[in-house]
């Protein structure tokens, strides 16, 4: 990862980019097990720090992506289950995603970069389906299908604000 981003912020100076799209899984815990809150305190540095940093280096604005949400369970298992409905495959964001995305909304925002909620095109008012019409949504626990990405892909173009 430091030779990646020593590298990005090299052509981000030589380019000099228009915008900067960043995405990750927000307080991603992998091993380590110190707390959520310990964890959204550093992860809320690291944000801004990146942020600031390339907006310094050349960037003409950076875009943070929120997180999408971990289901939870294997949609596709979900939906072959017998008996399955709409109401036994949906899952909620849960909360290292909810409060992932909140410190990095803060902290995009605090170091000028500007934060864009994808959450909407999987999730409303805090409920994750399966399947949207009779389209799949996710592929995983946390990957969602080409099939929904190709359905959401001009509202998530109008989300960066490209034309």
């Amino acid at each position: 990862c430091t030779d990646f981003r020593r590298w990005t912020r090299r052509m981000v100076a030589r380019w000099r980019p228009d915008a900067v799209v960043l995405v990750s899984r927000v307080l991603a815990a992998g091993s380590d097990q110190t707390s959520l809150e310990v964890r959204a305190a550093d992860w809320e540095r690291g944000v801004e720090s990146a942020v600031r940093r390339l907006l310094r280096n050349g960037a003409q604005s950076v875009k943070v992506l929120s997180d999408l949400p971990e289901v939870g369970q294997d949609p596709g298992g979900c939906l072959r289950q017998p008996g399955a409905t709409m109401a036994s495959c949906m899952s909620s964001p849960g909360l290292r995603v909810t409060r992932g995305n909140q410190v990095v909304r803060a902290a995009a925002r605090a170091a000028g970069g500007t934060y864009v909620n994808v959450t909407p095109l999987v999730c409303l008012h805090e409920l994750c389906p399966a399947v949207v019409g009779r389209v799949v949504t996710f592929r995983d626990d946390d990957h969602i299908t080409i099939t929904w990405a190709k359905a959401v892909a001009e509202e998530f173009g109008g989300r960066l604000g490209v034309p």
